[in-house]
């Protein structure tokens, strides 16, 4: 589960925790595509950092990323960026945030649904394109969050529950090189 897996031939169903993410971007393990999901704000913002703190941009940095918003940026465009080939550097980075401000919204211009459409992209991402899709709470039964569940992309960055913050604030400390045990961490 530790692996993030991408494509059409990962069958297995499963979501990534923002910790591994945030470890694998600290590793260097980069994949083409990222929905990085729901309410938990903080998690939301630690996990987006981390990927695009990992993503070598080369000199022409401001060549190599986009940053859109929905619902104000159109799809089309969204995924022109994500299939530009990066100058002068091995990877290029394109953010689309809000996006679950397409939940609710009706067919783009050609018919298909923005979500649909992004869903189609990772089908077939591309390899020196890094997509960050940004969201707070998606309909679970949209194909983007399906692909994403099937394709090992989805980090899953939900509310935390009473018992497990103590957990999550051992493990928040100890990364950040400050271990504390379980009672105060109950404590706080």
């Amino acid at each position: 589960m530790g692996e993030v897996m991408t494509g059409a031939g990962c069958d297995r169903t499963i979501a990534v925790t923002p910790q591994q993410a945030i470890d694998q971007a600290r590793e260097g393990r980069i994949g083409p595509l990222y929905l990085v999901m729901g309410e938990e704000s903080f998690l939301v913002d630690r996990v987006m950092r981390a990927l695009r703190g990992a993503v070598d941009l080369g000199a022409a940095a401001a060549f190599n990323e986009d940053r859109f918003v929905a619902p104000e940026a159109d799809v089309d465009r969204v995924l022109a960026a994500a299939r530009t080939v990066p100058m002068m550097a091995p990877k290029r980075l394109v953010v689309l945030s809000s996006v679950e401000r397409w939940d609710n919204k009706g067919s783009s211009r050609g018919g298909e649904h923005p979500l649909d459409a992004l869903a189609a992209y990772a089908e077939d991402p591309l390899d020196t394109t890094v997509l960050l899709l940004c969201a707070g709470k998606i309909n679970g039964s949209r194909r983007l969050v399906k692909a994403a569940k099937k394709g090992g992309f989805l980090v899953s960055c939900a509310t935390l529950k009473r018992h497990e913050l103590p957990g999550w604030i051992r493990q928040t400390a100890k990364a950040a090189g400050h271990p504390m045990d379980g009672s105060a961490a109950d404590t706080l």
